[in-house]
C-alpha cells in the first residue's frame, strides 16, 4: 500500500481529480455556505470534486449547494439518497463509490475552514511514506455563540472552549482511496452514526494517520431555531452512539490510547447514574436518588451556567434531570443492540 505515491503521480490539471470531497447532509441549509465557502476559497494546483450524499432533507439543501459558486470552479455532484442509504456510514460508502479521486477527504456540512491551503496541507500530509489518512485540529462556535438562541446556547455550551487535536470524526479527515477500499469502507451496523470510531480504529492498523495541521470550525446548528425537545433528542441519539461505540472503544483500545481514560470515566458515571434511576422507583428510598439524579443532570450541564446569562437557566435542573433517565435509557439500549438505532432527523427542533 503506497497513497504516498498515488498522490505524487496525480496530474496537476486534467479531468481526473485528485481529491474527492464527499460531504453527507441532512437538513443542513443554513450551514451549507459556510462548507461550500470554505471550498470555494481553497488555492488548488490539482484537479478536485465535490460529492453532497443527501440522506432525504426536507429544507432546501439542495437549493443552496446548487446555487452556489463553488460549482462554476469544480464539479460538485448531490445524491439524492433513499432511506434505505440515508445513514450516515451508508451515505459516505455510496458517495465514494461514485467518485474518482484518489483521496477521498471526508467532510461535515456544518464546518467551516479559514485556510485556502488546507486542502493543499491534507495532499501534502498524505505524500509521507506509509501515511494512510490524516487528521485535524476541531475548535467550536464560540464567535459566533451569542448568535445562538437560548437552547442553542445550551447545546454549544458543551464544547464552548474545548480544542481537540487529532480529530478523527470525519470533518476534514482524508483517507487514500486504495486503503479505504481495502478496508471495505465504513461498517454499515453503525448507519445512523459512530461509525468514525470503529473506522478509525481499522484505520490505524494500517499505517499513520497524521496531523494534516488544519484547523476546522465545527458551528453544528447555526441559523437554526433549538427547541427543548430538538436538542433534547441530538443527546438521546448522542447517549445510544456512545452506547454503541463503547465495545469498539475497548476493541481499538491501544489506537484510542488517549481517549480511553475519558471512555472509561464515562462508563462508570453511567453505571452510578443507572442505580440511582433504578433505585428512585424505590418508594422508601425518596427522595435521594431523585436528588442525585438532578444533581447528576446540573454538573452535565454546568457549562451552560457558566457561559449563559438568561433566566430559563432555573428550568435547566429538571431538563437535566428528564435528560439523565433519557440517557440511561439510550445508552445501554446502544450497548445492547451495539448500534444506533434512534434516526435524528437534525432539525434540532
Amino acid at each position: 500500500m503506497e497513497p504516498e505515491r498515488r498522490a505524487e503521480e496525480a496530474p496537476a490539471s486534467g479531468r481526473e481529480p485528485l481529491v474527492s470531497v464527499i460531504i453527507p447532509c441532512r437538513n443542513e441549509a443554513p450551514t451549507l455556505p459556510l462548507v461550500l465557502d470554505s471550498l470555494l476559497e481553497q488555492e488548488l494546483d490539482f484537479p478536485m470534486e465535490v460529492i453532497f450524499a443527501d440522506g432525504g432533507s426536507t429544507d432546501e439543501s439542495a437549493e443552496v449547494v446548487e446555487k452556489h459558486p463553488l460549482s462554476k470552479k469544480v464539479p460538485v455532484k448531490m445524491l439524492k439518497l433513499p432511506p434505505a442509504q440515508s445513514g450516515m456510514a451508508t451515505s459516505k460508502n455510496v458517495a465514494v463509490s461514485q467518485s474518482r479521486g484518489r483521496i477521498i477527504l471526508f467532510m461535515q456540512a456544518d464546518c467551516r475552514v479559514r485556510d485556502s491551503q488546507a486542502l493543499n496541507k491534507v495532499v501534502q500530509a498524505m505524500k509521507a511514506p506509509g501515511v494512510v489518512g490524516t487528521d485535524f485540529t476541531l475548535i467550536h462556535a464560540e464567535k459566533y455563540f451569542h448568535e445562538f438562541d437560548f437552547w442553542g446556547q445550551h447545546y454549544q455550551s458543551f464544547a464552548y472552549g474545548l480544542v481537540v487535536p487529532h480529530t478523527g470524526d470525519t470533518k476534514f479527515n482524508a483517507v487514500s482511496r486504495e486503503t479505504f477500499d481495502a478496508m471495505g469502507g465504513y461498517n454499515e451496523k453503525f448507519a445512523l452514526a459512530g461509525e468514525d470510531i470503529e473506522f478509525n480504529g481499522r484505520l490505524v492498523k494500517l499505517g499513520r494517520v497524521v496531523d494534516s495541521n488544519v484547523v476546522v470550525e465545527h458551528v453544528h446548528g447555526y441559523g437554526k431555531n433549538f427547541t427543548p425537545l430538538g436538542i433534547l433528542k441530538k443527546f438521546c441519539r448522542n447517549a445510544e452512539v456512545s452506547g454503541s461505540v463503547a465495545p469498539a472503544f475497548m476493541k481499538y483500545r491501544e489506537q484510542y490510547i488517549t481517549q480511553f481514560p475519558a471512555v472509561i470515566r464515562q462508563f462508570l458515571k453511567t453505571v452510578i447514574v443507572t442505580v440511582a434511576a433504578l433505585v428512585s422507583f424505590v418508594p422508601a428510598l425518596f427522595p435521594w436518588p431523585l436528588l442525585l439524579m438532578m444533581a447528576a443532570g446540573v454538573l452535565w450541564q454546568k457549562k451552560a451556567f457558566l457561559h449563559i446569562r438568561n433566566w430559563r437557566l432555573v428550568l435547566l435542573p429538571f431538563y437535566g434531570l428528564a435528560y439523565m433517565y433519557c440517557y440511561v435509557f439510550f445508552y445501554w439500549r446502544g450497548m445492547i443492540f451495539g448500534k444506533p438505532l434512534y434516526d435524528f432527523d437534525n432539525k434540532m427542533r
